[in-house]
């Protein structure tokens, strides 16, 4: 699955920052960058995982992932001691190391950070989910999220039992779940 989204604008700040150039020289103060045309792009790939417990759940994977922040359409302003004044008046010379560095953070968090949370917060319910009190349903999956042109869609267990009881499987066999049918206006 690719998720894109195309200029947007974006306000970065810092609310204290502290450079050293040389012995008595130093850069303090504050920054914003403002970025009005930035173009994201991150695919997402899915499969699965065995967790300890034996349950499989969903595992999130970014491929593919891209970041564009137009040099010609950023504004950086500092403010601070003499020398963040000084340096604000070359900002035409970093404002590419500046982007570069807010690209390559989009791209780590993205690649990286999204995904760890995410996988994170799924490992950590084992593949169940209360839904009252004492009812859990058991959402684990044998098979990854599966993404269409029109749909997105992912078979779970879908037991649901009382936690004072334990999970019991049903002595009669559990029909197939009904999924989307382009055929049948009804199942949109």
């Amino acid at each position: 699955m690719i998720l894109k989204n195309t200029k947007v604008s974006a306000v970065a700040k810092c609310a204290d920052f502290h450079y050293h150039i040389a012995p008595l020289l130093n850069a303090d103060g504050h920054a914003e960058v403002d970025m009005n045309t930035v173009d994201i792009e991150a695919g997402l790939s899915f499969s699965t995982r065995i967790l300890p417990n034996g349950n499989i759940v969903p595992y999130v994977t970014a491929v593919d992932v891209k970041c564009n922040i137009n040099r010609f359409d950023i504004n950086i302003k500092l403010w601070g001691n003499l020398i963040t004044d000084i340096a604000s008046a070359a900002e035409v010379f970093f404002v590419g190391t500046v982007a570069g560095l807010l690209e390559d953070t989009i791209r780590t968090t993205l690649s990286t950070t999204i995904p760890d949370t995410i996988n994170a917060i799924i490992a950590k319910s084992g593949g169940y989910a209360p839904m009252s009190h004492n009812l859990i349903v058991d959402w684990q999956t044998p098979e990854p999220l599966q993404v269409t042109a029109t749909t997105i869609g992912v078979g779970v267990k879908g037991l649901y039992f009382d936690k004072l009881i334990g999970e019991e499987e049903p002595a009669v066999a559990i029909p197939d779940m009904p999924y989307f049918d382009i055929a049948h206006a009804e199942s949109w």
